[in-house]
């Protein structure tokens, strides 16, 4: 079904509820309104009916720019069963445009309420703050506002396919893209949301007190913050992602989220104590880091990075991890990763590009994978879902599965191994069709064995073979493991 009978189906659908709540259209102020065709109940000004709606109502926001002096404060709750709905008019687009007020746009303190493709503009303070709970927010736009498009303050929003982009404060130190942050709830969750070139970060949790608060995201980019709409540097931060606290802990998962091209830190914890969870997550090019995080949690709180990737900083490795965080299957822990691996490096306007029809990110080839990339099939499962025999590293799981790390043994079984290595110890993974005696051994590429050979009795299905490299400097070496009277060599990489 197309955007546009999706669009047709909801009306119906409102249409037909209608027996149980009231329809309202809201037009641009000058609307003749008696020259509008009359479907439900006409007005010129969305705050003089917000007193009156109930549970079950809903709003069309018609087509054109809605301008507003002052903030709009929306405090008329729906139900879990019957929201109130605050919807664009199918295949138009409205624009609430705040130029001139002196305070946020729109404060949304209610629960249960709907908001679904209106663009929140040129606001002196956040385009949207939430301070409500259990709402959500589907395919709005954060335009030009003098703090962060949208803040949040409230619990359990669900914010859905949103573009925040062109914040700017006065200070350009304070405007970010989303902000979960401050006073802050547990239970936001943001989900194919984009946020650019905003004055300070794309993402910030900065907590001001002893909360202990949890936040998720998944599919989401951030990217270019610390720039400003003219292409100039700010004086903000320039984070992509940033939980951050003084006194508190923000617990934050995030999946499969791209940051690239901020102008200091992409993934930055920010004194943040919290659980912090990574899992096929891509940073790529952001000035100073691309993953920082060098502060051991609170006691109970966990750092995990699985499948993730780090790419081309002008830093060096683009890393701040401390030993504490527990990397597994990272593009550096034993991989070697170059532009080859990639169908593209250098996204252009890619990542700005329009929507789909149904409100979902754009098809790119920026940092996803060419076939025969050793970072294909190379991750371990984290329960998202993945194509061939495993996930990909990083953010962009791909079409097709990898041959890389098969080596025939004999009557055609294949095994499958993989060596990661991670500072002091190795870790080498193979499956096996059928146990089978299995000598692993480390050499120098002169051909000098500086690893004894450690032989093993392996079960059948998958096993796990940990190497001591202590001893050893930092380096290339090959990893040699024979199986079933053949032998296999790998790269093997020791960082410092």
């Amino acid at each position: 079904m197309n955007s546009m009978l999706k669009w047709f189906a909801l009306f119906f659908i409102i249409s037909v509820s209608g027996v149980f709540g009231t329809t309202y259209h809201v037009y641009p102020a000058g609307t003749n309104l008696k020259k509008t065709k009359q479907i439900g109940i006409p007005i010129t000004n969305l705050g003089k009916i917000i007193a009156g709606l109930n549970p079950g109502d809903t709003v069309f926001m018609r087509g054109g720019t809605h301008f507003y002096k002052k903030t709009i404060v929306f405090n008329r709750s729906g139900t879990p069963k019957a929201e109130i709905q605050v919807l664009a008019f199918p295949g138009e687009s409205p624009i609430l445009d705040f130029t001139g007020n002196t305070g946020p746009g729109m404060i949304l303190a209610a629960t249960h309420t709907a908001y679904t493709g209106q663009t929140f503009q040129n606001s002196s303070d956040n385009g949207l703050l939430i301070t409500g709970s259990n709402n959500t927010i589907t395919r709005c736009n954060f335009i030009g506002n003098g703090d962060s498009g949208l803040q949040i303050e409230g619990s359990n929003n669900t914010i859905t396919d949103c573009d925040s982009y062109y914040n700017e404060d006065a200070s350009q130190s304070n405007a970010d893209g989303f902000a979960p942050k401050l006073d802050v709830g547990s239970g936001n969750k943001f989900i194919g949301c984009r946020a650019w070139q905003n004055s300070d970060d794309g993402w910030d949790g900065y907590l001001k007190d002893s909360k202990d608060v949890s936040q998720s995201l998944d599919n989401c980019w951030s990217f270019k913050n610390g720039i400003l709409k003219d292409g100039s540097i700010s004086a903000g931060n320039g984070n992509g992602f940033k939980p951050g606290s003084s006194t508190g802990t923000q617990n934050w998962t995030l999946t499969n989220c791209l940051a690239y091209g901020n102008t200091n830190k992409g993934f930055d914890q920010n004194h943040n104590l919290g659980s912090i969870t990574l899992y096929n997550c891509t940073s790529v090019d952001n000035t100073r880091y691309n993953y920082v995080e060098y502060e051991q949690p609170a006691s109970g709180k966990t750092a995990i990075y699985k499948n993730c990737l780090s790419f081309n900083t002008a830093g060096g490795t683009g890393l701040n991890v401390g030993t504490f965080v527990q990397v597994t299957k990272c593009s550096w822990s034993g991989f070697t990763v170059t532009a080859a691996d990639f169908e593209s490096v250098a996204p252009g306007t890619e990542l700005t590009a329009a929507r789909k029809s149904d409100g979902s990110l754009p098809d790119i080839k920026f940092m996803h994978l060419k076939q025969g990339s050793s970072l294909v099939d190379a991750g371990v499962d984290v329960g998202i879902a993945y194509k061939g025999k495993a996930p990909d590293i990083g953010a962009f799981e791909s079409s097709y599965t990898s041959n890389v790390g098969n080596s025939t043994a004999s009557n055609s079984s294949e095994l499958d191994w993989r060596v990661f290595s991670n500072g002091e110890h190795a870790d080498i993974e193979f499956i096996l069709p059928n146990p089978q005696l299995v000598i692993i051994a480390v050499f120098e590429l002169s051909g000098k064995k500086v690893v004894a050979a450690i032989s093993t009795m392996a079960h059948q299905g998958r096993n796990i073979q940990t190497l001591d490299l202590k001893n050893i400097t930092a380096g290339l070496y090959i990893c040699s493991l024979e199986y079933n009277g053949l032998v296999s060599n790998k790269k093997l990489v020791k960082k410092i």
